[in-house]
C-alpha cells in the first residue's frame, strides 16, 4: 500500500486553523471534496478548492463554500446561504451525491431535492441521506427508506442516524448505516464491520470500476475500512495510521482522509486518471458562471 501525506504550502494556506469541533469530532474550517481525489475546501478562504494539482477557483458570488461533491469534470456546491446551484430553490443543510447526480436536504422542512432527473422521496421530514447515480437512501426518525437501485437493500430498524450507499460498474450496490449507539450494519449482500466497532463519518465507493470498499471513523479518529472482495470472515483492509476527521473513496483502490491537523493523507493507486491535463478541474466553475462575469 502506497501512502502520501500532503502538506504542501497551498494546502496549509487553505486551512490555517483546522480546529476540531467537540460536538461532532469534525474539523471546523476544512472539508474534503467528496468524490474526487486529493482536494479540500476551506471555509476560511471562501471560494477556493485546494487540490494536489493546484488551486481551483469557484465562482461563488461572494458566498462562502461550505461543501463540494464532485465527479469527473463535474461538481456541485453548497454555500453558506443554504443555496445549491442546480437544484430547486430552498435553504439546504446538506449536499450528497456527485457532480453528475446530487441532492440537497432542506433545513426547514427536511425535503430532498435533486438535480436533473435524479429521483427522491416527495415528502419531507428527512434527517439524513446519501445518494449515487440511480438511487439513494434516507433516514427519518430513525427509520430508513431507499429508492432506485438501492430499494432492495433497505435495512430494517428504527434507530439509524447515518447512511451510506455504494456501487460500481459491475452492478454491485450496497447500503450501510450507523445505529444511534455507533454500531454499523450493512445489507445482506455486503459484509458488516466487526460488531464491536463504533463508527461515524461513513464513506463508500461509488465508482466506474469494480471497487467495493466502505470506511468509517472510530471515536479516536482512526480509520476502519472493509471490503466485500476480501475474505468473509476478515473483510478489514489496511489503512494509514493517524487521527482523522473525514474520509472519501473517490476511485478504485484510492482514498483520501483529512487529519485533525489539517493535513491530507492519500493512499492507494495513482491519484489522477491517465492522460488528464493537470488543470482540468478548472472546468468545475463553468456551470456556475454561465455569463462569464465572475458571479453566480
Amino acid at each position: 500500500m502506497r501512502s502520501a501525506v500532503l502538506t504542501l504550502g497551498l494546502l496549509l494556506a487553505a486551512c490555517p486553523s483546522a480546529s476540531t469541533s467537540e460536538a461532532d469530532g469534525f474539523a471546523a474550517s476544512t472539508r474534503l471534496v467528496e468524490g474526487y481525489v486529493g482536494c479540500i475546501i476551506s471555509t476560511a478562504s471562501a471560494a477556493l478548492i485546494a487540490c494536489i494539482n493546484g488551486p481551483v477557483p469557484v465562482a461563488s458570488g461572494g458566498k462562502t463554500l461550505v461543501k463540494a461533491v464532485a465527479g469527473r469534470n463535474q461538481a456541485a456546491f453548497l454555500f453558506d446561504d443554504g443555496s445549491i446551484p442546480g437544484v430547486p430553490p430552498g435553504h439546504y443543510e446538506d449536499l450528497q451525491g456527485s457532480g453528475a447526480a446530487y441532492c440537497g436536504l432542506t433545513s426547514d422542512t427536511g425535503h430532498i431535492r435533486c438535480s436533473g432527473e435524479e429521483k427522491a422521496p416527495g415528502d419531507g421530514g428527512w434527517d439524513a441521506l446519501d445518494i449515487a447515480l440511480g438511487g439513494g437512501c434516507a433516514i427519518r426518525q430513525g427509520a430508513m427508506s431507499c429508492w432506485g437501485k438501492f430499494e432492495p437493500r433497505v435495512l430494517n430498524g428504527s434507530d439509524f442516524d447515518e447512511v451510506v450507499v455504494g456501487g460500481n460498474a459491475v452492478g454491485d450496490a450496497w447500503v450501510c448505516a450507523r445505529r444511534e449507539r455507533g454500531r454499523v450494519a450493512c445489507d445482506r449482500s455486503y459484509p458488516s464491520p466487526p460488531s464491536q466497532e463504533r463508527l461515524h463519518g461513513l464513506a463508500a465507493q461509488v465508482t466506474g470500476g469494480t471497487g467495493t470498499t466502505t470506511c468509517g471513523l472510530r471515536d479516536d479518529g482512526s480509520l476502519l475500512c472493509w471490503d466485500a472482495s476480501g475474505a468473509p470472515d476478515n473483510p478489514v483492509v489496511a489503512v494509514p495510521q493517524g487521527s482523522f476527521v473525514e474520509i472519501t473513496l473517490p476511485s478504485d483502490g484510492f482514498a483520501c482522509a483529512l487529519g485533525t491537523d489539517g493535513a491530507l493523507t492519500c493512499w492507494g493507486s495513482e491519484p489522477f486518471p491517465a492522460g488528464e491535463p493537470a488543470g482540468y478541474l478548472e472546468s468545475w466553475s463553468a456551470p456556475l458562471d454561465a455569463d462569464g462575469d465572475g458571479t453566480l
